[in-house]
């Protein structure tokens, strides 16, 4: 397990970096982060979330109550709501940038297997 904890380390900074590099976004740009969560207390802040240094810029949709009372909690400024991707309740151009993060679970939420 620690083997992969390193590798998903690896993998998320990585996606970060990336992210940054290519999307290039200010202290103005508007992000949806579809799927969003934020690090449990004791891992490294390794979500989009816990690294975005424009945190009110950022809006939030998760089909998991736990994970949205968890950043409404950790950041108020954030603006997340439980729903579902395909039914947004922000009218359409809202947001310069849409991030998403997909695992397991959520797919499986999402397909009922």
């Amino acid at each position: 397990m620690k083997l992969f904890c390193r590798l998903s380390s690896i993998s998320r900074k990585r996606k970060l970096e990336l992210f940054y590099k290519t999307m290039k976004p200010t202290g103005q740009t508007r992000v949806l982060y579809v799927g969003g969560q934020t690090s449990p207390d004791t891992a490294e802040g390794l979500q989009l979330i816990d690294l975005y240094p424009w945190t009110s810029q950022v809006s939030v949709v998760n089909i998991a109550r736990a994970h949205v009372d968890l950043i409404k909690g950790r950041y108020p400024q954030v603006a997340a709501v439980v729903g579902d991707a395909c039914e947004l309740p922000w009218p359409d151009r809202s947001f310069d940038i849409v991030a998403a993060t997909l695992s397991s679970n959520t797919q499986a939420a999402s397909t009922g297997k």
